[in-house]
């Protein structure tokens, strides 16, 4: 009877192995050039609840930063000019990792960020993303099919430049170069 009870838990300790870690694969597969990225909805810094699809139908440039990256901060002004310049064509939308709003609003007002913010308290989108670092953008078409991943900052041309490459048409900037 012991020997079959010792059976029993040992296939029960095996097969909760298994699902967990089949669970753990499954949320950190990243979404695949060419592959429908999944909808999300988190809370901005605004306070409000908002989703990915409310912004498809225009292309979306989709960041992943913390405010303590260097790169991230180094980033800020070319994705200011990038907004200003393109924002009427392409969305721009930031999602921190982690941080407590208060930190994201210093942030903000520091470096003068022009875009919407989403919070990812528990890093749940990174995950799913597939993202590692910071910072990290995603380009949606306006179907949402993702269609480049950029790993490292980027500089407001980089952007004009890979969203030319992507679309193959040349964006047209609302003020003059």
């Amino acid at each position: 009877m012991r020997r079959i009870v010792l059976i029993l838990i040992v296939m029960g300790m095996g097969a909760a192995f298994v699902a967990g870690t089949f669970t753990l694969w499954e949320k950190s597969v990243p979404v695949e050039i060419g592959h429908q990225v999944p909808d999300f909805t988190l809370e901005t810094l605004a306070g409000e609840e908002r989703s990915l699809s409310e912004f498809l139908g225009k292309p979306v440039t989709l960041i992943f930063f913390t405010t303590w990256c260097e790169s991230c901060r180094l980033q800020q002004p070319y994705m200011n000019r990038f907004k200003e310049q393109y924002g009427d064509q392409i969305e721009v939308i930031y999602i921190n990792r982690r941080e407590p709003r208060t930190v994201v609003e210093k942030y903000v007002q520091e470096l003068n960020v022009k875009t919407i913010i989403f919070l990812d308290r528990n890093d749940n989108q990174a995950q799913r993303y597939g993202v590692l670092g910071q910072p990290e953008a995603l380009f949606i078409d306006e179907n949402g099919i993702l269609l480049y991943h950029q790993i490292g900052p980027m500089t407001d041309q980089f952007l004009w430049e890979k969203w030319g490459e992507l679309r193959s048409i040349p964006l047209k900037s609302s003020q003059k170069r």
